[in-house]
């Protein structure tokens, strides 16, 4: 299942990496708790718009940047040249 929140979170949960932040760190940032980070990450939960933005800026991106799905896939997942 590639729903919005489960997509939503694993790119939260993989900028959070990227920046070498623990759960319960961006939690504190964010102003959320460690489990319903958790929730987050695993697209158990949807956050409200506000949560959304306070963790952007607890990873120190534009909101924007969450939302970046296609980036993400593109630099994980080389695409194939197509055949002319």
């Amino acid at each position: 299942m590639n729903t919005l929140p489960r997509r939503l979170g694993q790119r939260i949960k993989a900028l959070r990496r990227e920046r070498a932040l623990t759960q319960e760190r961006l939690a504190e940032r964010a102003d959320i708790s460690v489990s319903f980070l958790s929730m987050i990450e695993g697209g158990r939960r949807v956050p409200h718009l506000s949560t959304v933005a306070r963790l952007a800026d607890g990873l120190e991106l534009p909101l924007v940047e969450l939302f970046s799905f296609d980036a993400a896939v593109s630099r994980a997942t080389p695409r194939k040249p197509k055949a002319a």
